[in-house]
């Protein structure tokens, strides 16, 4: 996974929980202070490729949106 420090674009995640529920896929911004941010992606493939490098995306599941699409 090609891993960018850049957190823009119009595409985020929502990864599924063990329990069924959902949680957006964050950024990490500082493991110093323990922050992070709302993930975003420039490409829906880019966002598929974030998800699946996450522990709940690729075991339990995952969705792509588009902000501003309505999907």
């Amino acid at each position: 996974m090609n891993i960018s420090t850049e957190n823009s674009g119009d595409f985020f995640v929502m990864l599924t929980t063990p329990s069924g529920g959902y949680t957006p896929l964050e950024l990490c911004t500082s493991i110093a202070d323990n922050t992070s941010e709302f993930a975003k992606f420039n490409t829906k493939e880019l966002a598929d490729s974030g998800a699946l490098g996450s522990v709940l995306g690729s075991e339990f599941g995952y969705e792509v949106f588009q902000i501003g699409c309505g999907e």
